[in-house]
Parts: structure tokens; sequence; C-alpha cells
């Protein structure tokens, strides 16, 4: 169990560490909006939403959790999946501007997220449950903590760079352009 280091209340999302000398520790991102917006001297509405749940193009349902946050750049509403296992799931964020409505922005997200959805990069075969790629493959890059390694997650789904590296092999001798993205950009 995370407690803020300065609301003391229990800590039930993302953990926002602070490493300034002066305000180190560990926020909830209530108090880590308050501490940046007091910073930067702008006026901060620090607005909620609920849970959301969307069907995937395997037809599971993902229950998305969001947190607003206040970065240097601007105003950042994160959404992601809340596993048993810390491995997996999917995970967006979309930034706008200080002044933006955090109602238009979260409208933006929830299109992303509907239409990433729907996107199918995996086939899972039937004779050995393993999966395989589609020719165009889009993705994150994730950190496994237990293995202190790399993990590769597809469709909300993680591998190891060997498992990947398993799955690229359908396309042995094939040529690819690998391009990396910022979480907070569109992939198209």
């Amino acid at each position: 169990m995370r407690i803020c280091n300065r609301c003391g209340k229990e800590i039930a999302g993302q953990t926002v560490i602070l490493s300034d000398p002066v305000l180190s520790g560990t926020y909830c991102t209530d108090c880590h909006n308050r501490v940046v917006s007091k910073f930067l001297g702008i006026d901060f509405e620090h607005v909620s939403f609920e849970p959301v749940q969307i069907k995937d193009s395997y037809g599971k349902k993902h229950t998305f959790y969001f947190e607003t946050e206040l970065v240097p750049t601007g105003r950042s509403i994160e959404a992601y999946e809340r596993l048993k296992v810390d491995k997996g799931g999917y995970k967006f964020s979309i930034l706008g501007d200080f002044d933006c409505d955090p109602r238009v922005l979260y409208s933006q997200l929830l299109q992303r997220i509907r239409k990433a959805l729907k996107q199918k990069h995996l086939e899972k075969n039937d004779w050995d449950k393993s999966f395989s790629l589609s020719d165009i493959v889009r993705g994150r890059i994730g950190y496994d903590h237990e293995l202190d390694g790399p993990l590769i997650l597809i469709d909300g789904k993680s591998f190891s760079l060997d498992d990947f590296g398993r799955m690229l092999m359908t396309f042995e001798g094939f040529q690819f352009r690998l391009e990396f993205i910022d979480l907070t950009e569109e992939v198209k």
C-alpha cells in the first residue's frame, strides 16, 4: 500500500514521485497537481473521470481508469487498466494546453482508445494457442519488474523480447520500419 507523503491518503492509482530536494516524496495525483500548479503560478481545476468499459476487437471488455496530471508542458490525461498482474494492459495518454477544457481532452482520449481497440495486431493460432503478428503492429514498450527487463505490449497483452522475436520470425527475410511515438501522440 502506497501512502501520499503530503495528504496521507492511500494512493489508489498511479504514483507520482517528485525528486525536487524540497518537495521530494511520493504523492497522489491530486497533491502533485496542487504542488505543480502553485509552482507554475496557474489555476488548475482538478477534474475526475469515472472508469469506462470499452470492448476490443477480440470482444473482450477493458476497464479504463483516468488520471489528470499537470505536467510542465500542459495538462495530461492518462487512461490505464488496473490488472492483477503488473504486466500488460492498455495504456493511453493525451496532452493539452494548460488552459484546455479537460472534458474536451477526455473526449478526444476516448475516441483514441476506441479507435485503437478496434484494431487487431495479433492472430491466435488455434493449434498451439500462440500468437502471430499482422503485417502492421502497434504496441508499447513496458518493463517487467520480476524479470528486470523489457516487455512488448501488443493489443493489451505482454510478451518478452524472446517471445516477440519468435513472432517476428514469421517475417524472416522481410524488411521493416520501426518508429517510436510518444504515449501522448496518436499512433497512425
